[in-house]
């Protein structure tokens, strides 16, 4: 009896203590750090989230004309974003999470991209106190919505059961005008229409329309197209890109540049940079070719081969005017006119300043 007793003592003070103990700790434990190169960087170089999106525009450019519709985000990218929209997480920082409770900080927040995951880890701190939480989501599409589903959900090392979410969503009332949330299945879906409109509200237009989006192994990639059923631009963009196509395959966009090259007297000492434009521009021509029969990523080597074209042409200033007087003699006025007006609203001065660069 006596043994049953102190046993029935040990249990109760395993159940009472030990285990709300254990709990605690491994809910208190830091299971992740934030990336190294975050805390290598300058803060201000991330701050301009457009800047860091649009940095590859030039890969985009060349992609969208070849038909590969498709931007990707690698998360450094992703992350340096949002460690530069919250200052690096100072503590000083105007806009700092949880600044309204004393004491208490997000140190840290950041992304890891699997396939078909989306992994997010929040780093808190209150006062000498240091966790993170973690909540991982399967990311789905279907033709209309895009499927977040929390797959996964820790406070420090202490995972979180999912029907935990499941109790918590029933006891609410959500009702989203453009989605559902499944209390079951923890479950979010939002329709793309959602997207789109957001999409339209930053560019100030309706050229894009948005198709997809996917996630890779370290990767975010987000398809896109022309939206040519609404919007008379992304039609002239679409005839433009077809015409591009037609005076590269049969060569006369090079070959308008080439003759109007030749009938100046050009001097010794820029023949050598002449020549090496047109090397680039041929080779750029051809490479355009083979992405319109075969259609794929656009790799490091050839996005160097279409920034040499551009710095080339940058290293005869002189002959510039001539050049762009030859690639628009290269396509109808009517249609050249028009794009050339779009093209304005996107900081670009003509089709010429596209290919070849500002």
């Amino acid at each position: 009896m006596f043994k049953f007793i102190k046993r029935l003592f040990l249990f109760l003070i395993l159940v009472i203590i030990i285990v709300p103990t254990v709990i605690i700790v491994f809910a208190l434990m830091d299971d992740a750090n934030s990336p190294n190169y975050l805390n290598k960087e300058e803060v201000a170089e991330y701050q301009d989230v457009e800047k860091v999106l649009l940095a590859d525009l030039d890969r985009a450019v060349f992609a969208f004309i070849s038909g590969d519709r498709k931007i990707k985000f690698h998360e450094v990218e992703v992350n340096k974003t949002i460690y530069g929209y919250f200052e690096g997480f100072d503590k000083e920082a105007v806009n700092r999470i949880g600044k309204e409770i004393k004491n208490f900080y997000v140190e840290g927040i950041w992304v890891d991209v699997e396939t078909d995951h989306l992994i997010l880890y929040t780093k808190l701190a209150y006062s000498r106190i240091r966790t993170t939480i973690t909540a991982k989501v399967e990311v789905k599409t279907d033709e209309d919505e895009i499927i977040l589903t929390l797959s996964q959900f820790k406070i420090g090392k202490l995972p979180i059961p999912k029907f935990v979410f499941s109790k918590l969503l029933e006891q609410f009332t959500i009702e989203l005008e453009e989605g559902k949330i499944d209390s079951k299945t923890v479950q979010f879906r939002i329709k793309k229409e959602v997207i789109q409109r957001e999409l339209e509200k930053a560019m100030d237009n309706k050229l894009i329309r948005f198709e997809d989006l996917v996630l890779g192994a370290d990767e975010i990639s987000i398809y896109y197209d022309l939206n040519t059923a609404v919007s008379p631009e992304a039609q002239t963009f679409l005839e433009a890109i077809d015409e591009l196509k037609q005076v590269v395959e049969d060569d006369t966009l090079v070959s308008n540049i080439e003759n109007k090259l030749n009938e100046l007297d050009i001097p010794p000492q820029d023949q050598e940079k002449v020549d090496e434009f047109l090397e680039n521009l041929h080779m750029v021509n051809d490479l355009i070719k083979d992405k319109l029969e075969n259609p794929a990523n656009v790799t490091e080597e050839e996005l160097d081969l279409f920034l040499a074209l551009q710095e080339s042409f940058d290293a005869i200033p002189n002959l510039q005017e001539v050049i762009i007087e030859a690639v628009e003699n290269s396509f109808d006025e009517d249609l050249l006119y028009d794009l050339n007006q779009i093209l304005s609203e996107f900081g670009f001065g003509s089709i010429a300043e596209l290919i070849f660069g500002n």
